[in-house]
């Protein structure tokens, strides 16, 4: 089953009479504690506002350019019959059509910055100056300040973090962080903080046995860490090494008949025999490739021939296959599978456009599909993940970008790393340049090296506590960079707003002042969100701009039964549509499109 997770910040839930901060998930309608329910979820009682409503319902905020959702029009006819439930689901559509078009689909976005450098006193490490230099005196400290950066390769004891293709984070209570990583041949260890800008230290692994490696992946709910060789997958004891810096090998499982056969555009192969990425393209063979190992709840994937296969997570027993060409899958760039429920991601192209595929494996009929993605340019290493703040989130990296999407709405980006956010140098013409050359931040031939331009090797992420933490490889620059949750989104109102529509309640008053009251309690909502707005937003491609909220003028004297009317089809269709009209007003105030 497809999980619904979110981190909340004392306005949905209380548990045990006491506001509840934290991640909680939803099953048929009830809230419980953790990100996924087990024995020792607790049920969460919601409080009485609209986002908890809002979560309740499993909806989602994924608002972005061009795909703001039309009001949901509410219709009568003449063979209704006007009883409670009836009652009960037309005003459901107007209640749907607040929270879902006004409230979090119009004044709760995505932070266009995946995560604010500034905002959150962030640093980077890298040089300025290397053996390339007369000046050759720079150290790696925690940086905050724009500069110019020079690559890796050009200090030999950092060159080997170009070469680094496998990596997971660890993140310490006291906001220190661990970064195994691999070129292949050799493990490391990078220590640095999230808080200190003291020195970056890096050590090398020894493994029992050296053996050539093809990926590392740490599960933070077992506490493994699981790193794959040519024929085995060796799972280590995550604490041990968090703690002791020491991996310590728990379980070994054989792969099977592995290949991992690298071949280049120029081998001579059928292209239409080649799977896989852009340059490292791998030959149709019915052994296993260690490229696309990945490590979901209960199940791992590989690839096998035109073959996605889930297997046992950790033995290998085989659970399923699904044929990429059936699918409509030629060109795999990536593919992921969560670590919470299994779900499965797909990166891919078809007639050279990107395209994202998601499916639940248990559920593969109701939950398939395909979707173009734009504004994702042609690069390389390409990789996709899922987010485990948030279940609708996932992130997308390739060699020049970042992207943050919506499983929900993947087509465009909501969150992307920016330059201007990361301290890099800002481009500038020569003549307009006003330092002295030698003495300012920029150097000979700045704007031409890698390190001065997103230049992305290594994307990686985890929620720990209240915090989204995120871990930045990049030419010449690593970003340790951490962000409050709920700083993920921009919101205009209060969260914790309280809501006046509860449903339909039995009453002893007539028919009319029960009807009267019910629509004042749906319209009192509506201008609740808007009156309590204090800007709305305008959606660009790439960005989110604030805009001030225009007053509107509407006579609501028709949004009520009158004293000598009767109830009838006329008079309901009419109350109906003046609210989806006052609503399609608001929506359109609220979301102007750029």
């Amino acid at each position: 089953m497809i999980s619904y997770f979110k981190y909340t910040s004392n306005n949905a839930f209380t548990l045990n009479g006491i506001d509840y901060a934290g991640f909680f998930n939803v099953e048929d309608g009830i809230a419980y504690t953790e990100r996924k329910k087990s024995t020792t979820s607790e049920q969460l009682i919601p409080k009485n506002t609209f986002i908890a409503d809002f979560y309740l319902n499993k909806m989602e905020f994924d608002n972005q350019f061009d795909s703001i959702a039309k009001v949901s029009n509410v219709t009568a006819n003449a063979f209704d019959i006007l009883n409670k439930v009836e009652m009960e689901r037309l005003l459901s559509i107007i209640n749907q059509n607040n929270l879902n078009m006004i409230v979090l689909k119009s004044l709760v976005v995505n932070n266009p910055q995946i995560i604010n450098f500034t905002e959150n006193e962030s640093h980077y490490y890298g040089l300025s100056s290397t053996i390339v230099d007369m000046r050759d005196d720079d150290v790696m400290l925690g940086k905050k300040n724009m500069s110019h950066i020079d690559p890796f390769r050009n200090e030999i004891e950092w060159a080997f973090l170009e070469k680094i293709k496998y990596g997971a984070l660890f993140v310490k209570s006291d906001q220190t962080f661990k970064y195994l990583c691999s070129t292949g041949f050799e493990l490391y260890t990078l220590e640095g903080s999230f808080t200190d800008e003291g020195y970056i230290e890096y050590s090398i692994q020894e493994l029992e046995l050296p053996e050539e490696i093809y990926g590392i992946d740490y599960d933070e709910f077992e506490n493994k860490i699981t790193i794959i060789v040519l024929d085995d997958l060796k799972i280590y004891d995550a604490i041990n090494y968090i703690e002791c810096n020491t991996l310590i090998l728990i379980d070994s499982i054989k792969l099977g008949d592995v290949n991992s056969e690298i071949l280049t555009w120029g081998t001579q192969k059928a292209y239409k025999n080649l799977i896989g990425k852009w340059n490292r393209k791998f030959y149709n063979i019915t052994k296993y490739s260690t490229e696309f190992i990945r490590f979901g709840n209960n199940y791992r994937t590989s690839i096998e021939g035109n073959i996605l296969t889930l297997r046992n997570k950790y033995s290998t027993e085989k659970f399923i296959d699904y044929d990429l060409i059936s699918l409509g899958i030629n060109q795999l760039l990536d593919v992921n599978i969560r670590v919470i429920d299994d779900c499965v991601l797909i990166l891919h192209k078809k007639s050279e456009k990107f395209h994202i595929t998601f499916f639940d494996p248990l559920d593969m009929k109701n939950s398939l599909f395909d979707k173009e993605i734009f504004e994702f340019n042609n690069s390389d290493n390409y990789r996709i993940s899922f987010s485990t703040y948030d279940s609708n989130v996932f992130y997308l990296n390739s060699t020049a970008q970042s992207h943050a999407r919506m499983i929900s709405n993947p087509t465009y980006p909501v969150g992307q790393m920016r330059e201007n956010n990361l301290k890099y140098v800002k481009k500038e013409t020569f003549g307009n340049y006003l330092q002295k050359f030698g003495d300012g931040i920029l150097k000979w031939n700045t704007e031409t090296t890698d390190s001065n331009f997103y230049t992305n090797y290594m994307f990686d992420s985890i929620t720990k506590s209240d915090k989204n933490y995120i871990f930045l490889l990049n030419s010449g620059r690593i970003y340790p960079i951490r962000q409050n949750i709920v700083d993920s989104y921009l919101s205009s109102i209060p969260l914790d707003l309280v809501k006046t529509y509860d449903g339909i309640r039995c009453s002893d008053t007539s028919f009319g002042l029960f009807l009267n009251k019910t629509i004042s309690h749906i319209l009192k909502d509506m201008l609740t969100l808007y009156t309590k707005a204090t800007n709305s937003y305008s959606i660009d491609k790439n960005d989110v701009f604030l805009t001030k909220i225009r007053e509107i003028t509407y006579d609501i004297n028709n949004l009520y039964m009158n004293g000598n009317e009767t109830v009838n089809v006329l008079l309901l269709q009419r109350i109906l549509t003046l609210l989806s009209d006052l609503q399609k007003q608001l929506i359109s105030n609220l979301t102007p499109q750029r």
